[in-house]
């Protein structure tokens, strides 16, 4: 019930946070920014909360079930929103950030707070792969933001729409460079991960679990990443049109993380 509690005030808050930070985009005024900054600090304690209470009942890193999984991404996609607001100040990148982060706290809400089955064998090779995993998943996250707001920058550039969201985006060149660079990140972290995945099921279960969904599914995500950077190289579409495809491949990442990963089972 306790947990039921702070993760419906932690939904609540957030939801508040991001109806003024939108309500700063519209009107630009201190007070609104203020609100949604105090009031994401306050999201940021729930989860922080939510974590190590977690951690103290299982003795463990909180890895092994789906709504750990989920609130630990979605509570470092607010630590880096909150870090680069502070030092960076690039513009609505905290709104977008916090929209995906919230997003992902939602799910986590739907499903069951039930610990998950922690492995005998081999825990400290697993907790490094689901890790590399989760942390792949925010760069990919940071990256999908940087081209939703590269593609609505496009968008306002190309129809002369020069109001408060065109002015408070970053540059065309800084989201698109940054995007690149955060996808080929994620992807190396990923495909490490997917490795030590492979590994520890040789190591402890004495097979190769190809015949997994997740697995699968997770090569598949890698080889439509893999495949978008090749075009990138080649320089064969325009940019727009990449992080069109970035946004797909983000899409694809969704559903093998929410959907093939709850029946397919974790790991």
């Amino acid at each position: 019930m306790a947990t039921r509690a702070v993760i419906d005030s932690t939904m609540f808050f957030y939801a508040l946070s991001l109806f003024f930070y939108f309500m700063d985009v519209l009107e630009s005024k201190r007070i609104f920014n203020r609100l949604a900054v105090v009031l994401l600090f306050m999201v940021f304690i729930g989860e922080t909360s939510l974590l190590i209470a977690r951690f103290i009942q299982l003795q463990s890193a909180p890895v092994y079930s789906r709504f750990d999984n989920l609130l630990l991404i979605s509570w470092l996609i607010l630590v880096v929103a909150l870090v680069v607001d502070t030092f960076y100040r690039v513009g609505l990148f905290i709104f977008f950030a916090n929209l995906v982060a919230f997003s992902f706290v939602i799910f986590a809400s739907f499903g069951p707070f039930s610990p998950g089955i922690i492995p005998h064998g081999r825990p400290d090779l697993l907790i490094f792969h689901i890790s590399l995993a989760l942390v792949s998943y925010v760069f990919f996250s940071v990256a999908f933001v940087f081209s939703v707001m590269y593609l609505v920058q496009y968008h306002l550039l190309r129809k002369k729409s020069f109001n408060h969201w065109f002015l408070r985006l970053p540059g065309l060149e800084h989201s698109s460079r940054t995007a690149r660079w955060c996808n080929r990140v994620g992807f190396t972290l990923l495909l490490i991960s997917s490795l030590l995945g492979f590994l520890w099921g040789k190591i402890v279960l004495n097979l190769w679990i190809w015949d997994s969904p997740t697995p699968m599914a997770t090569l598949v995500l890698l080889l439509f990443y893999a495949l978008t950077f090749w075009l990138e190289i080649r320089r064969s579409l325009p940019l727009h049109v990449l992080h069109r495809l970035y946004v797909v491949c983000f899409m694809v990442l969704l559903i093998n993380f929410l959907l093939i990963g709850r029946f397919g089972g974790y790991h």
